[in-house]
């Protein structure tokens, strides 16, 4: 009896057993290369050894041979092709699914070994995947053998991978074995076993996603908790003491000093937590492998580098705990859900009608298409954490009274247009206590489409405000209004300390005013200066909004030091000019460009007025921010500069207008004094006419014109422009006669650069150049290109030009005289 009830069961199961398939890689890379056959033949006999029958039940065996298409042969044929090392085709892999799909349907299940030297194509992934959705895998054995490590690429192998369980072998190496067929245990990942479980988790994630169209939204949403649970239980537990926190819910912050707010601040969770080292490394390196899991998902592009050989091996990164973390794209646009209606227009208007109370109508600018759709979520998260950032001035509509905009809701449709512009509106925006919730919904309609997406409507309310001020159509009475209720939305409001989402953020909510001071001023104090924890400053996030941060917390009365903000505000406006500069030359112009004035191009040697707080114009002192990046610690006080390790200055020359010798196409080299009745070298002359610019370099401040001008002794070449020979430069360069625009480009592509250092011109160079621009525009009438070129090329050496100039005096045409000029009137 038992052996009859061993035997039903034993067949029962047999008959649902999958179908074994052995798939060899027949292309023409494979051809003739003695290791791929070896090696196959290995994986061949392991093949035959695990599923050959051995019950008249058990399926037989397939075996395929694929290149472009797929095709099946005995088990003698693929013996002799292994043994004969032949090969030849293509390499589409979607002709296996293609010949499954026609042979044996979509719901036979199969185990599928896979045997190829790795050389397939990323493009046939798409392919794959389509094709392969409703297949029947129970299993995938996905077996490589390296002929050249750089030709490796397995990516389309993930069409297989979702669903089933997966070996993966390199050579005769198990690398990989990873369960897809079941959910993943989150449940057993913890802090403690964290660095052991992360790498399978990655392998799952990984295997289970790539190749797929799934959006992966609960898998996300697993990840994001997981994170969560990470966190509380590695995060610090203590309570705070009377002594250590002032009432955190207190709804008003704005009578706080500044000594109360700090001591608030140092009192939260999130400060401890940082300044604990095993518990800030340990939260980075949890938020550094979420974040690259759940960006993996998201991503429609998804790297094939899991299958490289070189990044086969997992590796736990050190993460340093100061270090940022790529933020994960934890929204999908699709994910997103409606707001609920609060009220309608109509409904609000009855709460307490008030025909004097303005409507100013919100255009629709919808910034998740402005933003997202175009790519750019991080700058749309930004925008919606802290309105500050974001430009949507095109809002801006008309006022009318209540009673007209109820009328412009024809036939109660929703959406109307603005009969000034003719630009479609939810609705207006009515500033008065009455209509909070209405103002709140007709944001989220006017700018998110109607979207549940966390934000501040507070600061909305004040960037709009702002663009009142300057619309010259909007009745001061109006701006005074909205000036008003929105400094008592942000009075009121709350938020999240740092404004972010991002799971590094605070996650305390606290009143807005407190929010902006520790944005503005308190996390500077906190860690700008902390070695470690230095990238936690969040001016460095908020500094271009610096300036409405001051004026939000002037307004309100909030306790800050706006010199101390508007100046690390500028310091590290210039950190990022620096980032997005290139390399060390282009970033000391950058930095210059900003401490002296311009014209046009050319960096002249006048120093800008700097003013405290004035992002446009850097002192000298930044300068030494070219030994910091922009992940490094900057100091409060920057140490001090050489102003001339970085410029080479021009002179101040006030030359006369020398005409132009034909023969040579420059002025003469010898011209007669008048006075002593000789010849003398128009070094003397020239010397006459410049003085040396000096320049303080330890100050900010512009140097009075009458102390800082100095007569050289000897002439230095390097600081005179030699404007007529760049103009035969330009000729020669362009074999042709140059613009005017054309000439001044040329020179500053010449001259800005001297060595290692920026250039700074005279003021006067555009006039300089104008000048002896037009002094060769006889000549460019009269004369060809290559005559001029002949000619301005001839008198190179000095005593070719004296011999063209005329000079007959034996005494003055030779090298001793000329050796003897430079050493006189030369540096």
């Amino acid at each position: 009896m038992e052996t009859n009830n061993a035997a039903v069961a034993a067949e029962e199961p047999t008959a649902a057993a999958p179908i074994p398939i052995f798939a060899w890689d027949l292309s023409g890379s494979t051809s003739g290369v003695t290791h791929y056959h070896a090696v196959g033949a290995k994986y061949l006999t392991k093949f035959l050894a695990e599923h050959s029958p051995k019950t008249s039940k058990d399926p037989a065996p397939i075996f395929l041979t694929w290149e472009d298409h797929a095709h099946q042969v005995t088990l003698d044929r693929l013996r002799q092709i292994i043994g004969s090392e032949y090969g030849c085709g293509g390499n589409t892999t979607s002709c296996i699914i293609t010949w499954i799909q026609k042979n044996l349907g979509c719901s036979t299940p199969i185990s599928l070994w896979l045997v190829t030297d790795g050389e397939l194509m990323a493009s046939d992934l798409a392919i794959c995947s389509r094709l392969n959705h409703e297949l029947n895998m129970n299993y995938v054995a996905f077996n490589f053998i390296i002929i050249s490590r750089w030709k490796i690429n397995m990516s389309v192998g993930a069409a297989f991978f979702s669903g089933s369980k997966i070996k993966i072998f390199m050579n005769e190496d198990l690398l990989k074995e990873i369960d897809t067929s079941e959910p993943f245990d989150y449940d057993k990942v913890h802090a403690a076993n964290f660095d052991t479980a992360v790498p399978e988790l990655s392998d799952y994630i990984q295997a289970k996603f790539m190749g797929t169209e799934l959006q992966g939204l609960a898998e996300a949403d697993k990840l994001h908790k997981l994170r969560l649970r990470l966190f509380a239980e590695i995060d610090k537990q203590e309570e705070h003491t009377e002594a250590q926190i002032k009432d955190a819910n207190k709804s008003d912050h704005t009578d706080w000093t500044n000594k109360e707010m700090m001591e608030w601040l140092r009192s939260t969770k999130y400060y401890r937590n940082l300044k604990d080292f095993d518990v800030a490394s340990f939260r980075t390196k949890v938020d550094s492998a979420i974040s690259t899991l759940v960006n993996y998902i998201h991503n429609k592009n998804k790297s094939c580098q899991f299958f490289d050989i070189l990044k086969m091996d997992y590796k736990q990164d050190k993460v340093g705990f100061a270090q940022p973390v790529k933020p994960d794209l934890d929204i999908d646009l699709e994910s997103l859900e409606d707001l609920p209606e609060k009220c309608s227009f109509f409904d609000a208007v009855t709460l307490e009608v008030e025909q004097s109370t303005p409507v100013l109508l919100l255009q629709i600018t919808d910034l998740i298409d402005k933003f997202w759709v175009n790519g750019n979520y991080t700058k749309f998260r930004r925008v919606a954490d802290c309105p500050l950032f974001g430009q949507f001035e095109e809002c801006m509509g008309h006022v009318f009274s209540i009673e007209t905009v109820k009328q412009l809701f024809h036939n109660g449709y929703s959406k109307f247009r603005n009969p000034m512009t003719n630009k479609p509106c939810y609705g207006g925006l009515i500033p008065h206590p009455s209509f909070d919730d209405w103002n709140d919904y007709l944001l989220m309609i006017t700018f998110f489409r109607g979207k549940n997406i966390r934000t501040c409507p507070a600061l909305f309310y004040y960037r709009i405000w702002k663009y009142a001020t300057g619309c010259e159509w909007l009745d001061d009475g109006v701006v005074t209004l909205l000036e008003q209720y929105a400094l008592r939305r942000i009075s009121v409001a709350r938020t999240r300390l740092a404004f972010g989402s991002l799971a590094m953020d605070p996650v305390e909510v606290v009143p807005l005013p407190l929010t902006l001071f520790y944005c503005a001023e308190g996390s500077s104090l906190l860690f700008a200066q902390d070695s470690q924890l230095f990238l936690n400053d969040r001016l460095r996030q908020y500094y271009p909004v610096s300036r409405d941060l001051i004026h939000i917390m002037e307004k309100l009365g909030v306790s800050c030091d706006p010199e101390f903000i508007s100046g690390r505000a500028v310091l590290f406006t210039a950190v990022s000019l620096l980032k997005t500069a290139g390399n060390q030359m282009s970033q000391k112009y950058a930095l210059l460009s900003r401490i002296f004035r311009k014209q046009g191009k050319f960096i002249t040697y006048e120093v800008n007025d700097y003013v405290d707080g004035d992002p446009s114009v850097f002192p000298i002192k930044f300068l030494a921010l070219l030994n910091y990046s922009h992940k490094s610690l900057i100091p409060f006080s920057l140490p001090k500069v050489d102003l001339y390790d970085h410029v080479h200055i021009a002179y101040d020359a006030k030359l006369p207008l020398v005409p132009i010798f034909p023969e040579t196409l420059r002025p003469k080299f010898i011209i007669q004094d008048q006075r002593k009745g000789k010849v003398i070298p128009n070094y003397k002359e020239i010397l006459a006419c410049v003085t040396q610019v000096s320049l303080k370099s330890s100050s900010g401040k512009r140097v009075s014109s009458s102390s800082n001008r100095i007569a050289p002794t000897k002439l230095d070449q390097t600081k005179l422009l030699s404007l007529n020979k760049l103009y035969i430069n330009c000729v020669c360069a362009n074999n042709r006669y140059p613009s005017l625009a054309e000439f001044e480009d040329f020179v500053w592509k010449e001259k800005r650069f001297y060595g290692d250092k920026v250039y700074l011109f005279p003021p006067q160079v555009q006039e300089f150049i104008r000048q002896v621009f037009d002094n060769y525009q006889d000549f460019a009438k009269e004369l060809g290109v290559d005559e001029f070129i002949k000619r301005g090329t001839a008198g190179v050496s000095i005593i070719q030009r004296l011999e063209l100039e005329g000079v007959t005096n034996a005494a003055v045409k030779n090298a001793t005289f000329i050796e003897k000029c430079r050493k006189k009137w030369l540096v």
